[in-house]
């Protein structure tokens, strides 16, 4: 954020445990609290369907018929284990037509595969707790202006403005700053500003899926009984 006229500092995670004090005199330590969830699980599916070969581990999509091919992914198909994952592409455009590593080497001819999936999401409120050290009074000043920003649309703008994943957290809130002077390993107190922040942060988990390729539909005659009355 934008926090012209503040002192610059450096901003660390507050573990794993024995890290160092950052040498300059004012940085803001960030340490995660809690993750609460806010709305109940989203469930949707990803179907995917391509033709391709393989030859050794990799995988050769020549044509996709259904959605996209997802890294990661389990893999489906004739004369393939439960367990061959696609690890990664090795050239074409994202997720279409192209190279692609396996997990497992094998050697099939061009044949249907499929790398369906269902995706299950988590809405949760993330509370994140930041520590505003200086070596005088402006950690007051830098955490009273990042609660502020938290609680604006600015704040919910700077984050949209990043890169991926990163763009996908959003504020929520922060409360207000608390004074909670720290004691360093020198047994000297400094100025330390404490405040909880909450994000909210959408955490999806994928999970393979299967998809039926056609439906047969087959009709039956049911005789008739007729009773008289």
């Amino acid at each position: 954020m934008d926090v012209t006229g503040l002192p610059q500092g450096q901003i660390i995670v507050g573990q794993p445990n024995r890290v160092a004090e950052p040498a300059q005199p004012t940085f803001i330590v960030m340490m995660p609290l809690r993750f609460e969830r806010i709305a109940t699980n989203f469930d949707g599916y990803q179907d995917s369907s391509f033709v391709g070969s393989v030859a050794n581990n990799v995988l050769t999509v020549t044509e996709l018929l259904i959605g996209i091919v997802p890294t990661g992914a389990l893999l489906f198909g004739q004369n393939i284990n439960s367990s061959i994952t696609i690890q990664q592409q090795l050239s074409g455009q994202p997720g279409q037509a192209g190279t692609y590593q396996l997990s497992q080497a094998l050697n099939l001819a061009q044949q249907n595969f499929a790398a369906g999936g269902k995706v299950v999401e988590i809405d949760a409120d993330v509370t994140v707790q930041l520590d505003f050290h200086s070596a005088d009074n402006s950690a007051a000043q830098l955490a009273q202006t990042v609660s502020a920003l938290l609680r604006d649309i600015y704040g919910v703008s700077f984050f949209a403005a990043l890169t991926a994943p990163q763009n996908a957290v959003v504020p929520l809130f922060a409360d207000d700053p608390a004074l909670r002077p720290f004691v360093n390993a020198e047994g000297n107190y400094e100025w330390r500003w404490v405040l909880d922040a909450h994000f909210q942060v959408n955490q999806v988990t994928r999970v393979p899926q299967q998809f039926a390729d056609a439906v047969s539909i087959v009709t039956v005659a049911v005789p008739q009984q007729v009773t008289g009355l």
